[in-house]
C-alpha cells in the first residue's frame, strides 16, 4: 500500500494517466487504495468519474457479492461505504449507495497518454525480455518507472495481481516456444 504520493506540481495528473494506462494493459485497469484514501486522492477519483469522458469505471462488487454472484469482481468496498452519502448521514441505503463511489469501481483508460509520450520521444518503453536500450536512461525516468510500477503494484486487488502473472507466464510460454 502507497502511504502517500508526492509529485512535483502539475505532475500527479499525467503519473495517474500513465499509471492507468500502464495497469488498463497490464492487468485491468486501476483501483483506489482498499484502505484508505486521502482528501486530495478522493478528488482525484471524483474528477475522473464526474469529468472524464476518456476512462471507463467498472464496477466492482463488495466481498458479500451484493451486487453480483461471480466472486471475480469481488474487491473490498470498506472505503468507498466509508465516504458514501449513507456515511455522512444521508438517507440513501448503506447496501447501495457505495456504488455512486469513484472508489468503487475498477478504472481503464486507452493508451493515448503513453501513446502521445512514445510519439514525443519522451517514452523509453521495454517489453519484458528485450534488452536494454542503447541509450542512457535519465534517473528521472528510471524513478518515474519505478513509482508507476508501485502504484500500479500496491494498488491492485489480489485478483488482479493473479490475472496479471498469468499473463506473464502466458508471455513467457510463447517466448520459450519461439526460441525452440
Amino acid at each position: 500500500m502507497i502511504g502517500s504520493a508526492e509529485a512535483a506540481p502539475g505532475w500527479g495528473p499525467m503519473l495517474y494517466d500513465v499509471a492507468m494506462e500502464y495497469a488498463t494493459m497490464n492487468g485491468g485497469g486501476l483501483v483506489a487504495d482498499r484502505g484508505s484514501v486521502s482528501p486530495a486522492a478522493r478528488k482525484v477519483w471524483d474528477y475522473y468519474m464526474n469529468s472524464r469522458g476518456d476512462v471507463t469505471g467498472i464496477q466492482l462488487d463488495d466481498l458479500k457479492n451484493t451486487l453480483t454472484p461471480q466472486e471475480s469482481d469481488n474487491c473490498s468496498q470498506r472505503v468507498a461505504l466509508a465516504t458514501s452519502a449513507s456515511a455522512f448521514g444521508s438517507e440513501k441505503s448503506v447496501k447501495t449507495d457505495w456504488v455512486n463511489s469513484p472508489l468503487s469501481k475498477r478504472w481503464t483508460k486507452p493508451p493515448t497518454t503513453i501513446e502521445a509520450l512514445r510519439a514525443a520521444g519522451k517514452l523509453i518503453w521495454q517489453e519484458a525480455g528485450d534488452l536494454p536500450p542503447l541509450v542512457d536512461i535519465s534517473d528521472e525516468m528510471v524513478m518515474l518507472e519505478s513509482f508507476i510500477r508501485r502504484i500500479i503494484r500496491e494498488n491492485l486487488p489480489p485478483w488482479m495481481i493473479d490475472a496479471i502473472k498469468r499473463r506473464e507466464e502466458q508471455e513467457e510460454r510463447r517466448k520459450e516456444e519461439g526460441r525452440h
